[in-house]
């Protein structure tokens, strides 16, 4: 490239167009090229100030001083050469300055005035190095590598193909074929198909994510015993894996009615309880068991492998209990006492519907309030280890004569014989109702005309035992009484007789 120029005319200082011709000069300069400067400034100081970067071609014998300012005939220097890039219009050399592209990057123009003239190396190559001039000076990735981004600087930014992928040519920016799916493994950077080969993991190994090298051993207290695993079991409660990639576990898993902890490592761990009173489980190798304990101040069976067989039961008189899936009740100490229970404080809520309901909760709520015509419902009050229940109105309004609520007391909790307590209809609030036997029915009924508000009513229940602790004070030392009192009259604690001891509380004897 070559400096723009402007022409200089020759005239008198006394010409009356020196003004036009000045302006004439001045229309005519331009700057010098990207990495050259102008440094002297040529024209006579009576057609001064001479001007930066401006040059005469034919010019006068005479100059104007050299200066580094202003005025130059010639650029200075060489432009910028491909694979660099540098600020046009410099007046000094030491601004005329070519820097070059960055690594990843090239130029293959002469002169380039700004970065943005570096182009980035396409996907599949890279380039460590800085001030390339061409794009084959970036480097391809080699076979079995890719690279999908751009701009790269190092050999690094190429991955391998992931197993079960390949890459037959270089400077490629993906890779063909599927990569290993889970439970598989298989070679990276593969160069051919012919070795993008997956193969399950073995026993006892797994892998988890798509394109795995490798496999990884199953940990101790884990197994898997087929090939192609993507995940480890724990070993069964009861049974435990010492080493890693065990295909099997050792030890027999906790039978039915039995839990333990999965996962053991070693065979002090692999320990076997049977499951509380009040739960159970079915299947062998169970780490939790099902259902609920028996609560305080009842009891039952532990071991239960079935629903059927996790039943509690109350604690009878004169006994309790204070723990939970408790397997027997302790008898009340010398000097205390339990006999029966009036339970009413229970505020939870029961609602009638199309199905017959049993309720066992030795108190609670039920209502039916802004009912509908054609009902015909019915529960069953059965709370367990009640010897009566009491049922209690609080509101009452139904269609008189021919919407009806029945109460009835039944021999057993089927129900299968009853005897009616009450029947009732209208505006008036029936007074309390009691079941000597413990167990309730009762029946609703509406037709298809008027409906009222309904009706609610809570009931209590004496539940014979389950008793959580005893009332009265334990036998003082030096004193003794029976165990399992049910009531306070037979709660007597009496003094030992002349010549014999009692050192502890609630002693049930003295000794000599």
């Amino acid at each position: 490239l070559q400096c723009y120029f402007s022409t200089y005319i020759r005239y008198r200082s006394k010409n009356k167009s020196v003004g036009k011709v000045k302006r004439t000069i001045l229309s005519l300069v331009h700057h010098c090229s990207t990495g050259m400067a102008s440094t002297v400034q040529f024209l006579h100081d009576w057609l001064s100030p001479c001007h930066r970067n401006m040059r005469n071609l034919n010019g006068p014998s005479v100059s104007c001083p050299e200066l580094p300012v202003a005025g130059a005939s010639v650029c200075s220097g060489s432009l910028c050469s491909p694979g660099s890039y540098g600020a046009a219009g410099s007046n000094r050399s030491a601004d005329a300055v070519c820097s070059p592209c960055p690594a990843g990057s090239f130029s293959t123009a002469t002169g380039a005035t700004s970065a943005s003239a570096c182009s980035v190396c396409q996907p599949g190559t890279y380039q460590p190095g800085s001030g390339t001039s061409a794009a084959v000076l970036c480097y391809p990735c080699t076979a079995g590598t890719y690279w999908t981004g751009s701009g790269a600087t190092t050999s690094g930014a190429c991955s391998r193909c992931q197993p079960g992928s390949y890459q037959t040519g270089s400077g490629d920016s993906a890779c063909s074929g599927t990569p290993c799916s889970p439970g598989s493994t298989g070679m990276t950077g593969a160069k051919r198909a012919l070795d993008a080969v997956c193969s399950s993991c073995l026993a006892g190994s797994f892998s988890s994510v798509t394109g795995a090298s490798a496999c990884t051993l199953c940990g101790r207290g884990f197994y898997f015993n087929q090939t192609g695993g993507v995940t480890c079991s724990p070993c069964a409660s009861g049974s435990f894996s010492v080493d890693q990639g065990a295909s099997s576990c050792s030890g027999s898993p906790c039978s039915a009615g039995s839990y333990g902890a999965a996962g053991a490592n070693r065979s002090a761990d692999a320990i076997c309880s049977v499951c509380p009173a009040g739960s159970f489980s079915t299947t062998t190798g169970a780490s939790v068991c099902s259902g609920s304990l028996c609560s305080t101040g009842s009891y039952g069976a532990a071991g239960a492998t079935r629903s059927s067989d996790a039943l509690c039961s109350l604690c009878p008189p004169g006994s309790f209990s204070n723990a939970t899936g408790a397997t027997a009740c302790k008898l009340c100490v010398a000097g205390t006492y339990y006999g029966t229970a009036v339970i009413s404080n229970l505020d939870e809520s029961f609602h009638l519907n199309d199905q017959q309901q049993l309720w066992t909760r030795p108190a609670g709520l039920v209502k039916k309030l802004d009912y509908n015509n054609f009902e015909n419902m019915s529960a069953i009050i059965a709370p367990a280890g009640a010897s009566s229940v009491t049922l209690q109105f609080a509101t009452f309004r139904t269609e008189l004569n021919y919407d009806f609520l029945s109460v009835r007391s039944c021999t057993a909790v089927d129900c299968a014989q009853t005897s009616l307590l009450g029947r009732y209809s209208g505006p008036t609030v029936p007074g309390p109702l009691t079941s000597s036997t413990g167990v309730m029915l009762i029946q609703w009924t509406s037709d298809d005309l008027t409906t009222e508000s309904g009706w609610s009513a809570s009931w209590s229940s004496v539940v014979l035992g389950g008793a959580s602790s005893c009332s009265g004070s334990p036998c003082s030392a030096g004193s003794y009484g029976a165990a399992g009192a049910t009531r306070s009259s037979d709660a007597l604690c009496s003094l030992c007789p002349p010549g014999s001891i009692s050192t502890v509380t609630a002693a049930g004897g003295c000794t000599l």
